[in-house]
């Protein structure tokens, strides 16, 4: 920032309204050219973050759809683990079913040659 700024409240053209003398007049038309300047510079940093924030504010959109096709593919997937584990538990409890069917026909089926060989043996 530049020393030779007009006091807050006074614009440089009222320093140069009062006459303050040739001395002045120079420095008037200097602290313009930099005031122009740091407000130029001003306008661009200005200008750089509405941009950036712009791309920020794209940035945020994207990865908050992202998000949402993220959290939509993850309550698909706990629905489709979710009835695969039914589907799991049911096939568990057919095959405990079925052992436990082929276990009675096993013993079932030696009971019966048992009988044939009891048979035989007493009639044979």
């Amino acid at each position: 920032m530049s020393a030779n700024r007009p006091v807050l409240g006074k614009s440089a053209s009222d320093s140069n309204l009062k006459g303050d003398g040739g001395a002045n007049d120079e420095n008037a038309g200097s602290d313009g050219s930099d005031l122009n300047k740091e407000v130029a510079a001003l306008s661009e940093k200005l200008i750089h973050a509405i941009n950036h924030q712009t791309k920020l504010d794209h940035e945020l959109e994207v990865s908050k759809l992202r998000i949402q096709q993220l959290e939509e593919v993850a309550r698909e997937h706990a629905d489709k683990m979710a009835k695969e584990s039914m589907q799991r538990g049911q096939a568990e409890k057919d095959k405990r079913h079925i052992e436990q069917e082929l276990e009675n026909l096993t013993t079932a089926l030696f009971d019966e040659a048992n009988k044939v060989v009891r048979f035989y043996t007493a009639f044979g």
